[in-house]
């Protein structure tokens, strides 16, 4: 009898202590090593204009992205961008492991000759685009950050003509600490898109796809 209370005793403590440690199914969840996909769709296209941020708007999540130098702060002022695709569709998307609101993001921007201005092959060239027959080619890949959406955000930016449809890699190992995704940063004023915390009017790329049909 004595046994069997002090073994009822031990397994009360330990409930205890898992409960005070938080290791509860409301705090914590455990997940096999999984990977899925889930497909998003790219309403509308925004940078920073100094474009050190580009912000990818999504039907399901909003995306922010830090260009860090990597050469798509000038294609901001480049207006006249006729010849230039981004492939974002065939684009590799993937959270990161066990950080459910990071995201990494690796495209490719191809530059036509044949209809380009000679002001943006210049510039491509000056920035280490891959010359090759007939177009200009370079990889980028960006990191940043996932965001829960906000609807009316959704409904007032100025959308592509042509929304992008990509695939994201979401994967997960172990226990992982229930996440909930911060609300998204951006916000309307009067007929703009800002970002709430700081005095920042975004400006719409939607110009650079407005023939893309990816």
């Amino acid at each position: 009898m004595k046994n069997i209370k002090k073994t009822i005793l031990i397994t009360l403590i330990i409930g205890l202590l898992f409960n005070l440690t938080g290791c509860t199914n409301a705090v914590w969840s455990y997940n096999k090593d999984t990977s899925y996909r889930y497909n998003d769709t790219l309403i509308a296209l925004y940078s920073t204009p100094n474009g050190d941020e580009v912000y990818f708007i999504g039907k399901q999540y909003h995306y922010i992205f830090k260009t860090d130098g990597k050469r798509l702060q000038p294609l901001v002022q480049v207006r006249s961008v006729e010849g230039l695709v981004f492939d974002l569709k065939n684009g590799d998307y993937h959270i990161k492991l066990n950080h459910p609101d990071k995201i990494q993001a690796t495209f490719t921007a191809i530059i036509h000759k044949n209809i380009a201005s000679s002001e943006l092959i210049s510039w491509a060239k000056e920035h280490g685009f891959a010359e090759q027959e007939k177009t200009l080619v370079h990889t980028y890949s960006l990191n940043g950050v996932r965001y829960m959406k906000s609807q009316k955000v959704n409904t007032h930016v100025q959308k592509l003509s042509n929304p992008i449809h990509i695939t994201v890699l979401e994967h997960q190992q172990g226990f992982n600490s229930v996440y909930k995704l911060a609300l998204t940063p951006l916000a309307i004023a009067g007929d703009t898109i800002i970002i709430a915390t700081l005095p920042v009017i975004l400006l719409s790329l939607a110009y650079m796809f407005k023939d893309y049909h990816g």
